[in-house]
């Protein structure tokens, strides 16, 4: 039984009035903050982050080191998993990416209102993503697990653009790393999605492709007025990399999924609204649409406990968990790499072939 109850069962009914409601609701508030924490910790020990697994020492390092070809040199090794698949060294895949270079993303974390702002910073290339960006965004999701008085986060592109995919640069150099690409993002994308902070992607200009993808890593997608968004990789020879065929078609359904997928088609805000892709449009002619996308969130979903938001959100990813979802990306960063530097993608590189 819970103890601050029983403290006051066991009071006779003439005593009880006497002691101040105040002190009642103070014990009572504190005792709830107590058991959140508790399962905040038991929840997200169970979404350790696949990127803390390392490759493995003794017998298994040397079997590891045994093994030839390009998925030792890329990293691939057996490490711990939630459910036992091969998962690649994500240590050796960053160092790899590290070397694109190009961007940033950027994190400011606001301890008044509980909201953190993740900005992907390369407005040159409208904020396509370089192997650097994808080592900052891990990095930044890394210090959001540990940032425990927050209770949500919004992700946006730096002036007016979330972001058009995979920086062409990076692309043309990266053709060989494929899967480990996709690996690397994938661990990343999946811890943000289940971080215990309720999260929103502000799609503004052009979110295409990868863009589009990393808005399904966000539980809400709230979208500007003169926005367009698309799953496009279609158009490239590619397949979705980034797990947005495992994310869209739980969040939309099979028949959704493929028809957004195959179809490549860019839907404008009231269509992407009525496919469920989008949970709300901003006002035509907002002059600040960062801060109308803060107030929504305060409004709608951030108006209680910072504390009961982030176990309601926990509870909630526990509940969605299980071991399909990660045979899902497992097969979904499969096919990627088939797709990945091969001849429809490599022709569409050649012909300068961008979103448009």
């Amino acid at each position: 039984m819970n103890p601050v109850l029983t403290r006051f069962s066991v009071m006779s009914p003439v005593r009880l009035p006497i002691i101040s409601m105040r002190f009642i609701y103070l014990e009572v508030n504190m005792a709830l903050v107590r058991k959140s924490n508790a399962i905040c910790r038991r929840v997200m020990k169970t979404l350790q982050p696949l990127s803390s697994a390392v490759a493995p020492s003794g017998p298994e390092s040397s079997q590891a080191q045994a093994q030839c070809g390009d998925r030792q040199a890329y990293g691939w090794v057996s490490s711990r998993s939630l459910h036992g698949f091969k998962r690649p060294n994500l240590h050796v895949i960053r160092n790899q990416l590290a070397r694109f270079e190009g961007g940033s993303v950027d994190l400011e974390k606001n301890s008044d209102n509980g909201i953190a702002i993740l900005t992907l910073n390369n407005p040159r290339r409208m904020n396509s993503m370089t192997g650097k960006m994808m080592v900052d965004m891990a990095d930044k999701v890394s210090e959001l697990e540990e940032w425990h008085e927050g209770k949500a986060l919004i992700m946006r592109g730096a002036d007016g653009n979330l972001c058009t995919g995979g920086d062409l640069t990076f692309v043309r150099k990266a053709l060989h790393y494929g899967e480990e690409m996709a690996a690397y993002q994938h661990d990343t994308l999946t811890r943000l999605l289940n971080l215990p902070l309720i999260s929103v992607a502000l799609v503004q200009g052009h979110t295409l492709g990868g863009g589009a993808e990393l808005s399904t890593a966000c539980d809400f997608r709230v979208m500007s007025s003169s926005a367009k968004i698309g799953f496009v990789q279609i158009k490239m020879g590619l397949s979705t990399a980034w797990g947005a065929a495992t994310r869209l078609t739980r969040l939309l359904g099979r028949r959704k999924a493929i028809d957004l997928l195959c179809s490549a088609k860019i839907l404008l805000p009231d269509a992407a609204l009525r496919e469920g892709l989008v949970d709300y449009i901003l006002p035509r002619g907002s002059e600040d649409e960062l801060e109308e996308t803060t107030q929504w969130l305060l409004r709608n979903l951030c108006a209680y406990d910072t504390n009961i938001t982030r176990v309601v959100k926990s509870l909630v990813v526990s509940a969605e968990l299980s071991m399909d979802h990660y045979q899902a990306l497992d097969a979904e960063r499969k096919l990627f790499g088939q797709t990945w530097g091969g001849p429809v993608q490599r022709k569409m590189l050649e012909a300068n072939v961008k979103h448009k």
